[in-house]
């Protein structure tokens, strides 16, 4: 069994939901998939309530909420991580800006992408990217760009479903495309360094990485993502000193310690990477880790040591701590006991 990088390392890359407009069209195709049930048993309780109040105690109409109000509502609820339900005040806002739209007989983008703003069609296209439904955001992004076609984010937007959808050459040209149009737009050279480890051109991607950290210097991932490049490109030290950095600046701790490990352990420091994969997880586990690494770079008897740690700590740990010690004794020449 050869030694395979990404059964320990977690390449952990950044996919961030942009919050902007398309048509109405589509979410007839998908509105089965909210819950919108939910939100119809809230106003029916609420009408229940209405009817018990005498004619003479009803109070004045309230009146219909703006397409603004709507939109506000649904920044709450995508803030609260309900996308549902902010899928759903997007959509009512929408379909009030496009009544508007046909009673003035003007563009729906041009009602809805302000400056300095972004749009109701390109968010609801981003819940549908969060929600996977990739042909359907593809549509919206398009949508927008047929009546902007200099809307940067949106081509970031369309560069992340390319992306997802594994057409790299279109990912790319999108994302270099909205660069072109937004040199702020960290989230496209970050995807753009994806791209780049995808396709092995690892100094591309460390180029992309360093120009989003200049734009978000104290966003950890960025550093974590970094150190995958230098350690696939095998500049182990470089690699260490980004994870070392994107620790200190909060990544998530378990994967990136883990990664650290890793680039420690290429680099012989095998006592600072069994305290990084204690960082990572339990000591048994860490020691399984160390283990692991030791028996694919043929230490067999510090591999034997780590296994026998591994399982004092916590017998009942799971059987790959045995079978690896198993087959650290056979490579060893030990016959097992």
């Amino acid at each position: 069994m050869r030694f395979s990088f990404f059964r320990i390392l977690s390449i952990l890359f950044i996919f961030g939901i942009s919050i902007s407009s398309w048509g109405c069209a589509t979410w007839s195709s998908a509105q089965n998939l909210f819950k919108e049930n939910e939100y119809k048993k809230i106003m029916e309780r609420q009408q229940q309530k209405a009817s018990a109040i005498t004619e003479l105690e009803k109070p004045e109409k309230i009146p219909e909420m703006t397409a603004e109000e709507y939109e506000k509502r649904g920044d709450y609820y995508f803030r609260q991580g309900n996308i549902d339900m902010a899928f759903l005040q997007y959509n009512k806002a929408l379909r009030l800006v496009t009544e508007k739209r046909l009673l003035k007989n003007v563009s729906s983008v041009a009602l809805v992408l302000e400056s300095g703003k972004v749009g109701l069609q390109y968010k609801i296209g981003s819940i549908f990217l969060h929600k996977g439904f990739y042909e359907e955001a593809r549509k919206a992004f398009v949508d927008i760009l047929n009546d902007n076609p200099n809307n940067a984010i949106t081509y970031e937007g369309l560069g992340m479903v390319f992306l997802k959808l594994g057409e790299l050459r279109k990912a790319e040209e999108n994302l270099r495309h909205a660069i072109s149009l937004n040199s702020k737009l960290w989230h496209a050279h970050n995807f753009l360094g994806l791209i780049y480890d995808k396709q092995r051109k690892f100094e591309d991607a460390v180029t992309e990485y360093k120009a989003a950290i200049a734009l978000k210097p104290n966003l950890g991932i960025l550093f974590n993502n970094l150190g995958i490049s230098y350690y696939l490109n095998g500049e182990y030290t470089k690699a260490v000193n980004a994870f070392d950095e994107a620790l200190q600046k909060g990544a998530l701790s378990k994967k990136t310690s883990n990664n650290l490990a890793l680039a420690l352990s290429k680099l012989g420091r095998y006592e600072e990477a069994t305290d990084a994969f204690q960082k990572a997880g339990d000591s048994a586990k860490a020691f399984n880790n160390i283990g692991y690494v030791y028996l694919m770079e043929g230490h067999y008897e510090e591999a034997i040591e780590a296994f026998e740690k591994a399982i004092e700590i916590n017998p009942r740990y799971y059987t790959r701590a045995h079978e690896n010690l198993k087959r650290a004794r056979e490579e060893a020449g030990i016959s097992s006991q």
